[in-house]
């Protein structure tokens, strides 16, 4: 693979003409001009706290994502202020996104709630290893861990079937992908990538997602491609080893978990850190 791909027209058409009927996480006004700001050469922290100030809902929920243990924080945070004082823009930024898509896919079913809780600590995991070995960027990794089963979340909505093709998953001899586009004729990685873009993450996290479940994408040898995945990977991977996910999840990413581990050039005492925070998330 020597270059960056995403889908191709006829995978776009067929995953539009699945998600047109479906409830798709829209993105508030917030997010889109925080991301703004975030853009700009000289940026303004009392702009960015200001504009996340203005939805009092979105405020509090801010405030309880920051006292999460996923932040570590050993202080408490009061306003959104002390919270970039304490945890910097990006981690800010971080936590507004996944309070704001959390919002856009309520209300949630049994389903849903798990694999939201599964895409955070998968979240949590990728952010850890991006900051550790610094092959990545923290911020595009954490987000190409919370996106990661957004296509999962749609799809169960064109299927009453796909919960279960789900949960059986690793009991069939097709892949993943082969399965969910004899259900709905589209698959998790195109709508994923369809949603990162809605919510203009970079083109790597939205790439990322796409090459996620690929099979035949053994070492995706693209940076920063081939860490992201890998660090998604590698999180999944611990999960099911800490009972945190779903082994079905997990079936595939197992084939891949000494590829993701040499690409993010993990030596054994990294690994077992890293076992031990995933297992605290728990």
């Amino acid at each position: 693979m020597s270059e960056v791909t995403i889908p191709n027209k006829e995978e776009m058409e067929l995953a539009y003409e699945v998600i047109r009927k479906l409830r798709v996480p829209s993105v508030p006004d917030v997010i889109t001009e925080v991301q703004k700001l975030l853009a700009e050469p000289n940026l303004r922290i009392d702009e960015i706290t200001g504009l996340i100030n203005k939805d009092a809902g979105l405020t509090g929920e801010v405030l309880k994502a920051a006292r999460s243990p996923i932040y570590g924080l050993s202080e408490d945070v009061t306003t959104i202020f002390h919270a970039v004082k304490v945890l910097g823009v990006k981690r800010l930024n971080e936590i507004t996104i996944t309070v704001a898509l959390k919002a856009s896919l309520d209300p949630m079913n049994e389903f849903h709630h798990k694999l939201w809780e599964e895409s955070q600590i998968t979240a949590a995991g990728c952010a850890w290893l991006a900051s550790v070995t610094g092959h990545v960027d923290r911020d595009e990794a954490y987000l190409t861990g919370l996106f990661a089963t957004i296509g999962c979340m749609l799809l169960s909505q064109a299927s009453t079937k796909y919960e279960i093709l789900y949960e059986k998953a690793q009991s069939y001899p097709l892949t993943c992908h082969e399965l969910e586009e004899r259900l709905t004729s589209t698959n998790r990685s195109v709508v994923g990538f369809i949603v990162a873009q809605l919510w203009s993450l970079p083109l790597s996290v939205c790439s990322a997602i796409y090459h996620m479940h690929d099979v035949s994408l053994q070492s995706p040898n693209v940076f920063p491609l081939g860490p992201l995945i890998g660090a998604v990977r590698t999180s999944i991977c611990f999960m099911e080893q800490h009972g945190l996910a779903d082994v079905s999840e997990t079936a595939e990413y197992l084939k891949f978990h000494d590829v993701a581990r040499d690409e993010l050039m993990l030596d054994q005492a990294t690994l077992e850190e890293f076992s031990e925070y995933m297992e605290s998330l728990g």
